[in-house]
């Protein structure tokens, strides 16, 4: 007599396991199904961003010549600024400098003779 009073608790035990096993295995595919979706959803962003740059390129109308021509002068500025603050002497001594050396390069090229000076009418110097 216990076996037949104890079944319906043993059927109900059974109904109870079973329906907390169905919802674990309802709320593990619904995780892995809006897994499924946010990743699907990232691909299709990332696709269409990369066809909308493709198109961008196709018809001319990419914008990178600004950002790299804000770099190069971006680069400039960095590079002038640390060439004032690094130059060992200033750029009226400097410009003196490079002018003396030009000309005395100039004097000495002209002694050598690897200039030939022309006069007004188009006639050399020696010529003339």
């Amino acid at each position: 007599m216990k076996q037949k009073e104890s079944l319906p608790w043993k059927i109900i035990t059974g109904l109870y396991l079973l329906n907390l096993l169905c919802h674990r295995v309802t709320e593990g595919v619904r995780d892995l199904s809006g897994q499924a979706r946010t990743h699907a959803q990232d691909l299709f962003n990332t696709a269409s961003e990369r066809a909308s740059r493709a198109s961008d390129v196709i018809r001319g109308r990419e914008q990178r010549h600004l950002a790299t021509a804000t770099a190069v002068l971006i680069g400039v500025g960095i590079g002038i600024g640390a060439g004032m603050l690094l130059a060992p002497v200033s750029g009226k001594e400097s410009r003196a400098k490079i002018a003396t050396k030009v000309r005395d390069r100039i004097n000495s090229e002209k002694e050598r003779g690897a200039f030939k000076v022309i006069g007004s009418e188009g006639q050399t110097a020696s010529s003339a």
